[in-house]
């Protein structure tokens, strides 16, 4: 992956986080950048741990889908 392809990868990814809800990009945020768990972003956000972990599949699977879509326009 050379540096062209980098800085576009990164901007499709930067895109796709942005359509997703708040929550999602929240809930990924905690997850991802602040190596929270399932069960401490539970807490914040008042649900169970179960009910985060289905969000964040979601979420996962939606970007997934948009980066898929973007990787064949390219």
């Amino acid at each position: 992956c050379n540096s062209y392809e980098r800085t576009q990868l990164k901007q499709a990814m930067a895109k796709a986080l942005s359509r997703l809800s708040e929550r999602e990009q929240v809930m990924l945020s905690f997850y991802y950048e602040h190596e929270m768990n399932l069960k401490e972003i539970a807490l914040v956000f008042e649900l169970t741990e179960a009910r985060v972990s289905q969000i964040h599949k979601k979420a996962l699977k939606s970007l997934n889908s948009m980066l898929t879509d973007w990787r064949e326009s390219v």
